[in-house]
């Protein structure tokens, strides 16, 4: 896919979208980003417990395998959506750079509508 400021989306099969035909673009951020943030606590686990290794690797399984599955497997993958004029959604996910994308997509659509329409809204 590609955002051409002159043409609009050039989408993989060859399809183009003009920037007037989008009516909007909303993004939504993938869940469970980064990783865990121990801060400088780590000293003071006890360690030699086995308790809290038990914990730990608890935490583990459940930020590492457990979430990503959840959330691979459920709607809060994260995506774009392009609503066009004519009612259809073009849904994007798992964009490379998606802020890129969605800055892109909404300086086409200003472009697209022109200063007089930037003064009305």
């Amino acid at each position: 896919m590609t955002v051409s400021r002159e043409e609009g989306l050039i989408l993989s099969s060859g399809r183009r979208v003009a920037w007037g035909s989008i009516q909007s673009v909303d993004q939504h951020a993938a869940p469970f980003r980064g990783g865990i943030d121990w801060g400088n606590n780590s000293s003071s686990l006890p360690w030699g417990c086995l308790w809290g290794l038990a914990i730990v690797a608890a935490l583990a399984i459940l930020y590492y395998v457990f979430l990503p599955v959840l959330a691979l497997l459920s709607p809060w993958q994260p995506r774009v959506i392009v609503g066009l004029r004519d009612g259809e959604d073009l849904v994007f996910r798992d964009l490379e750079s998606d802020d890129e994308f969605v800055r892109g997509v909404r300086d086409g659509i200003e472009s697209a509508s022109g200063p007089a329409a930037n003064m009305l809204s």
